[in-house]
C-alpha cells in the first residue's frame, strides 16, 4: 500500500514557539535514529496499525537531513561516522 504524500507546510505561518518545538522534535528523532544506528538496533515505529522494526539505514538519510537543515553538525563533520 502506497503511503499518501503530505502537502508541503509553509513554516513561516507558524509562531516562533511552534517552530522551536518542531525543530526540537525533529532533533529528538534524529538523535534516536543516530543512537540506535551506533548501537546496531532498529527503530520501533507504528505503521499501518502495527509496531514494526525499521532498520536505521532506512531512516538515516532523513536524520542527517534534519541535522543539516537545523545547521547542526552531522556525525561525519565531527569525525564520527554513523555507519
Amino acid at each position: 500500500m502506497k503511503t499518501p504524500t503530505a502537502s508541503p507546510v509553509v513554516l513561516n505561518s507558524f509562531p516562533p514557539e511552534t517552530l522551536g518545538a518542531l525543530r526540537a522534535m525533529n532533533r529528538a528523532y534524529a538523535d534516536v535514529v543516530l543512537e540506535n544506528h551506533r548501537l546496531g538496533l532498529p527503530v520501533i515505529q507504528y505503521r499501518d496499525g502495527q509496531m514494526v522494526e525499521v532498520p536505521t539505514e532506512e531512516l538515516l538519510p532523513r536524520a542527517l537531513q534534519i541535522l543539516e537543515t537545523n545547521g547542526e553538525p552531522t556525525p561525519e563533520q565531527i569525525g564520527k561516522h554513523p555507519g
